[in-house]
């Protein structure tokens, strides 16, 4: 994990000066990975290679993993680093949300004055002034 988010965090700033290396990083992410940790694979020997332990993985995988990690380089090259990652301070609110919706938590008045210091907070972030 930590040497994905270090390749991530190199490769991040040369997006704009190369468009074609968000679509180049995640095989290279994962080749790296896979040969710089070759014994995470030890424990897939273990496991029993079902129908849906197959389908799970490919679409853990591909679907979900793949395709964020395609927007989310698109985002920052469209609209740049600073404005696509406010994206993470509202990572509280939706965990916030789905816990409410999933896992029947409680929201209490402190979670509304989170909310809205969070949302008080990126509107704060993303004004831009009028100039004269």
């Amino acid at each position: 994990m930590a040497w994905m988010l270090l390749m991530y965090s190199v490769s991040s700033p040369k997006f704009h000066l190369t468009p074609s290396v968000p679509h180049k990083m995640p095989s290279l992410i994962s080749s790296s990975g896979g040969i710089l940790f070759p014994r995470l694979y030890e424990t897939a020997l273990f496991v029993e290679f079902d129908t849906k332990t197959v389908s799970s993985i490919l679409y853990v995988g591909v679907f979900a993993s793949l395709s964020a990690f395609v927007l989310w380089n698109k985002a920052i090259v469209t609209v740049g680093p600073s404005k696509a990652g406010m994206i993470y301070y509202t990572l509280p609110l939706f965990s916030g949300l789905l816990a409410y919706l999933f896992l029947k938590e409680d929201i209490g008045i402190i979670h509304f004055y989170s909310a809205l210091l969070i949302v008080s907070g990126i509107l704060t972030a993303n004004y831009e002034s009028k100039k004269v």
